[in-house]
């Protein structure tokens, strides 16, 4: 018999970048180490100060979380298709439908980190509630 890793957890985030704002984009991925990932993030955009607009800490499985996200935003008609990747990664910026998407798959044991302007200011709070 074969033994089932278990499913990582990780981080889930959404972020923009001023030049995207007036398309209204967003770019989405997973983290095992959020600051990690987002400093490479803001390292492949220097000019511009990146800006973390979601970030959800999900206890196993961020990768098929990541994947449940972005079939519900296609489902939706919010994914925003670019030559720079093969997988769905951008979404129109879309409030109302993208919080609700993750409000509805959330799982109850995520946690929310409290998000401001600069994601070097991340603070992890205790399930937060996604407001619509």
């Amino acid at each position: 018999h074969l033994k089932r890793k278990p499913k990582i957890g990780g981080y889930f985030y959404l972020f923009d970048h001023p030049n995207w704002r007036k398309d209204k984009l967003l770019k989405g991925g997973k983290a095992e180490d959020l600051e990690t990932r987002m400093r490479q993030h803001q390292n492949h955009y220097p000019l511009h100060s990146l800006t973390l607009l979601e970030a959800v800490y999900i206890p196993q499985g961020v990768y098929d979380f990541e994947q449940l996200f972005f079939s519900q935003c296609e489902e939706k008609g919010i994914i925003s298709k670019t030559m720079a990747s093969t997988k769905p990664e951008y979404i129109k910026n879309d409030d109302k439908t993208w919080k609700k998407i993750l409000k509805d798959i959330l799982p109850s044991n995520a946690r929310r980190l409290n998000v401001t302007w600069n994601w070097n200011e991340i603070k992890e709070t205790e399930n937060i509630k996604i407001s619509e």
